[in-house]
C-alpha cells in the first residue's frame, strides 16, 4: 500500500530542566507543509472494432487511514517558572545522545505505567478506529519488535513487543506502546540524528499514525537525554 501522506513537523522542546527529565514531555512544533497523492493519471488504450483484447490492470491506491510525519528534533534547556512563560536563564541548544518522539490521541499520559502494546491492545485500537476489517489495520501493519531496543527514560525500561517497520529512508522503527492507566496506544519512534526520510531528506524521525476515516488530533511528546 502506497502511503504518501506527508507532514513535516519541526519539534522545538523548551522545558525547565529537560536535560534531567525523567519522562517524556509535551512539545511545540511548526507544521512545515502537507501533501497527498491522488493516484495515477488515467492512460488510454486503442480500441478497434472486431478486436478482443485482454488487459491486465493494476492500481496503487492512496490510504486514507494513516498519516505520516517526518522532520527534525531540536531542544533548548532553560530555567522557567511553573507556567513556562517567564525565563530566568536560557542555556540554548540542548545536546542529546538518546531521544524518542511519541504521538498519541491521549490528552494525558501516565509515563510510569507504559508497556509494550500486546495483540489484544492493538486489536482494540483497530476497533476504536473502525479499522479492524481493513487491509491497513494496525494489527496487520505491526511486526515483531521483541528484538528491538527497549524504550528507556528515567527509571523506566520498556520492552517492545510489536512495532511498525518502515523500510523507507533510514529504515525507521516505530515501537507500539500502551498506557495502562489511560487505556491507549502510543506510537513512538527512535530518533536518529543522522537519518533520512523516505524522500532522502535529512530527518531525525519518521513516524506514521492511524486516523481511520476521520480527522483526529494527536498529541506530540518527546524525550531527550
Amino acid at each position: 500500500m502506497d502511503k504518501k501522506v506527508l507532514l513535516t513537523a519541526l519539534l522545538l522542546v523548551i522545558a525547565a530542566g529537560i536535560a534531567f527529565a525523567q519522562s517524556p514531555s509535551g512539545t511545540d512544533f511548526n507544521r512545515e507543509g502537507s501533501e497527498t497523492w491522488e493516484g495515477d493519471t488515467a492512460t488510454s488504450t486503442p480500441a478497434q472494432g472486431g478486436n478482443v483484447t485482454e488487459l491486465t490492470i493494476s492500481q496503487d491506491v492512496q490510504t486514507r487511514l494513516w498519516q505520516a510525519f517526518y522532520g527534525n528534533l531540536t531542544g533548548e534547556v532553560a530555567l522557567k517558572d511553573s507556567a513556562g512563560t517567564s525565563t530566568v536563564y536560557d542555556w540554548g541548544a540542548l545536546s542529546f545522545t538518546k531521544a524518542y518522539v511519541f504521538m498519541t490521541r491521549l490528552a494525558s499520559v501516565d509515563w510510569t505505567n507504559i508497556t509494550g502494546a500486546d495483540v489484544g491492545e492493538i486489536e482494540a485500537e483497530d476497533v476504536a478506529l473502525s479499522m479492524d476489517d481493513k487491509t491497513e489495520a494496525v494489527n496487520k501493519t505491526k511486526v515483531d519488535g521483541s528484538a528491538w531496543d527497549n524504550i528507556e527514560y528515567g527509571t523506566e525500561n520498556i520492552a517492545v513487543l510489536f512495532g511498525i517497520n518502515m523500510a523507507s529512508g533510514s529504515g525507521w522503527r516505530s515501537p507500539l506502546l500502551y498506557d495502562g492507566t489511560n487505556d491507549g496506544i502510543i506510537y513512538s519512534v527512535y530518533v536518529n540524528t543522522t537519518g533520512q526520510a523516505f524522500n532522502s531528506q535529512d530527518a531525525d524521525y519518521q513516524i506514521i499514525v492511524p486516523t481511520g476515516n476521520v480527522n483526529r488530533d494527536y498529541y506530540v511528546y518527546a524525550f531527550l537525554e
